[in-house]
């Protein structure tokens, strides 16, 4: 019996300190969402690729832009026939953004 309530004190010790996406399992709490980041845009047309840690959005305002494309894991771009606003944007998935002036883009990383 000594031995299987070690297990369970060692389980609920390491479940105090589990986190699924910044969450606290136990008692609910969160951690700050991490900080936006300003993406720089280079030459038309400008690929953003997110490479990690976090998947998110990124937001396109602004400039001139003539299409939107996004690919979802390496497959095809395919556009959307927007020419601004919020792409949720997985581990490896990109953004191609077509434009005469520049737009600004922002990244939000979600934990």
């Amino acid at each position: 019996m000594r031995k299987i309530a070690l297990a369970f004190a060692l389980i609920f010790a390491a479940l105090a300190q589990a986190q699924v996406n910044n969450f606290n399992i136990l008692d609910g709490t969160a951690a700050a969402p991490p900080a936006p980041v300003s993406v720089t845009v280079t030459t038309s047309p400008f690929v953003y690729t997110n490479a990690g840690p976090l998947r998110g959005f990124l937001v396109v305002t602004g400039g001139t832009v003539s299409l939107i494309e996004i690919s979802q894991a390496g497959s095809a771009f395919i556009a959307d026939g927007a020419t601004a606003g919020q792409y949720a944007l997985a581990l490896g998935d990109q953004l191609r953004v077509t434009y005469s002036a520049a737009p600004a883009m922002t990244f939000f990383g979600t934990p």
